[in-house]
């Protein structure tokens, strides 16, 4: 453990203050008694402030990306709401869609949140445990993040072959309405063309 020294007064550091901020160098620093740069408006080791605003910068990232990510949802909820050619399935699968999505979108913003919090909460720095515990659930909610996208990617695709398949069995049964209906005709022209030329006989 060493000790620096600002404006007359000692600040000591341990490890446990940096056990949540790797590659800041700052326990390189402790262990060989290089001076530790301070932040001269708080007194704060600048490598963590540097550290705690970069948390701050990617958690912001997330949140704004969750916000547009709820806006967009929302508009597309509302165009799936006024578009009355939409079938009672298809209405009922895009509004399952719109709650997946706004729970993603949502997690998104609660992720980037606490992501920005990991360089403000002392707690972090003074308990292990807590560290621990706050590390081990954001990636929980990370991976609870991409549960949620992929149960979404794969109901879009179910819902796209569905679909699909229902164009096709249309499609099909046009064809053969036209082929009946061609065959008909067929015979009908065949029927004409008899009876002419039997009259004229």
């Amino acid at each position: 453990m060493k000790c620096c020294r600002k404006h007359g007064k000692s600040a000591t550091f341990s490890a446990k203050h940096v056990a949540i901020l790797p590659g800041t160098g700052f326990a390189a620093k402790l262990r060989t008694g290089q001076p530790i740069p301070f932040r001269p408006a708080t007194g704060t080791p600048l490598m963590l402030y540097e550290a705690a605003t970069t948390y701050l910068l990617f958690g912001s990232l997330v949140s704004s990306v969750g916000v547009a990510m709820v806006i967009w949802h929302v508009l597309q909820h509302r165009v799936h709401q006024e578009d009355k050619s939409l079938s009672r399935v298809e209405q009922r699968f895009y509004e399952q869609q719109y709650r997946r999505r706004m729970q993603t979108s949502a997690l998104a913003v609660t992720l980037g949140a606490l992501i920005g919090l990991l360089g403000y909460i002392p707690a972090l720095e003074s308990s292990p445990i807590f560290a621990t515990c706050y590390v081990m659930g954001l990636l929980l909610l990370s991976l609870w993040l991409i549960l949620l996208a992929l149960s979404d990617a794969i109901a879009s695709r179910v819902n796209s072959n569905r679909a699909n398949r229902r164009q096709r069995q249309l499609r099909d049964s046009l064809h053969e309405a036209l082929m009946e209906l061609k065959s008909v005709n067929d015979v009908t022209v065949k029927h004409v063309d008899y009876d002419a030329s039997h009259e004229a006989n």
